[in-house]
């Protein structure tokens, strides 16, 4: 599973993260927790900027300026966000952010009356917190000596007499100043619960991306059967463990060729020839006992194991019914197809004790059938013996 299908589950979040920041784990992961902040940010803004609406007649002055300003700060976010989606530039929009807040909270400090008397000052904790947030460690310490040094400017202006605004009206300072605890808490809570949140999501997404590259590497991704590797490791085993069974039970490997198949790739192309693999893959699989297995070699070939044979009439039995199973007609796209099957089966420990010689014997044994078509043969030294007059 790639990030970029990964991320298209996030929904709104998604929508405004550009392609360019989908191939980097830790790139996306910055990016969403910038789009998620923003989102709730322009949301608690506009929540704002009603609430101040509704209360113009008791603040007044006041309330128009806090409209005005919540307003011009979520058009602002906004096109940030639209921004990051059509170009892209998230380190640039993270610098934007914390740039802007601030900026709004040095304003703030200074039209409430200063550093030590506005109301203002506890909510430059915020930049810090968020550029932290936005861009890691070393971005977190640029703007936190960026906010302290603001913030001394400001009390520096303060001890030399500069005056300072305060357009707090005297009978409201405590609500206002309640407000202004309550934004604070509003501004730092969202940025813990999303970068948490993000956290944990992109943790369970490299765990699943994790498995599934172990997953790739030992299994076909059409089939989803074991590859060659896997099979061999699995037949190497088989065979180690054949020591602690009875010696008249032999291990069957067989390799299955298509009949066929080429034509239907070339005539309804390679969907229609995945979707015959993935049909025959099936069918070989229901077929199988617990103690089998079978694999995708690759191509339109399968290995198949079969354990705890008794004798070939055994084999005789499994072979003619994988051949059955994969001649009966498929319906893709409403054509109906058929292939047939090759088979060769060489036996572990009649025909050779080694892996490498008995996978050759298989396939020795295979290509005799692809003489015939829609056969089985077991392999026998006469075989390799024709091969070699060959």
């Amino acid at each position: 599973m790639t990030r970029a299908v990964t991320d298209e589950k996030m929904g709104l979040i998604a929508y405004f993260i550009h392609d360019s920041l989908l191939d980097d784990h830790d790139t996306l992961y910055r990016a969403r927790i910038l789009v998620s902040i923003v989102l709730i940010y322009t949301i608690v803004l506009a929540v704002v900027a009603f609430g101040l609406s509704i209360s113009k007649t008791i603040f007044e002055d006041s309330a128009q300026m806090g409209i005005g300003l919540c307003s011009s700060i979520s058009i602002a976010y906004i096109l940030l966000l639209f921004d990051l989606k059509f170009t892209g530039h998230l380190e640039a929009c993270s610098h934007i952010i914390v740039f802007a807040a601030i900026a709004i909270v040095c304003l703030g400090i200074f039209f409430t009356g200063g550093p030590s008397q506005g109301i203002a000052s506890p909510l430059l904790a915020v930049p810090p917190i968020m550029s932290a947030c936005l861009l890691g460690k070393k971005g977190g310490i640029i703007w936190t000596t960026v906010s302290m040094t603001c913030f001394l400017v400001l009390a520096g202006l303060e001890y030399c007499n500069v005056p300072f605004a305060n357009s707090v009206d005297p009978n409201f300072e405590n609500e206002t100043r309640l407000i202004v605890i309550v934004i604070g808490y509003i501004a730092i809570i969202p940025l813990v619960f999303v970068y948490e949140a993000i956290t944990i999501r992109l943790r369970k997404e490299r765990d699943e991306e994790h498995e599934r590259y172990i997953y790739l590497a030992s299994h076909d991704e059409l089939t989803s059967l074991p590859n060659r590797t896997k099979f061999k490791d699995n037949l190497g085993q088989t065979i180690r463990n054949k020591e602690r069974r009875q010696p008249s039970q032999q291990i069957a490997l067989a390799f299955l060729d298509l009949d066929g198949f080429k034509p239907i790739n070339d005539l309804y192309g390679h969907h229609a020839g995945d979707e015959v693999l993935k049909h025959i893959s099936l069918r070989i699989k229901q077929s199988l006992r617990e103690t089998d297995m079978v694999a995708r070699q690759g191509g339109d070939e399968f290995s198949i194991l079969w354990d705890h044979i008794q004798s070939e009439d055994d084999i005789a039995a499994l072979a003619e019914k994988i051949t059955q199973l994969v001649s009966l007609p498929i319906a893709i796209e409403k054509q109906i197809v058929q292939v047939t099957g090759s088979l060769g089966i060489a036996l572990y420990p009649k025909h050779s004790d080694n892996i490498d010689e008995l996978w050759k014997f298989a396939d020795i044994a295979m290509y005799q059938s692809k003489k015939d078509k829609n056969s089985w043969t077991l392999y026998s030294p006469s075989l390799l013996n024709r091969l070699d007059k060959i």
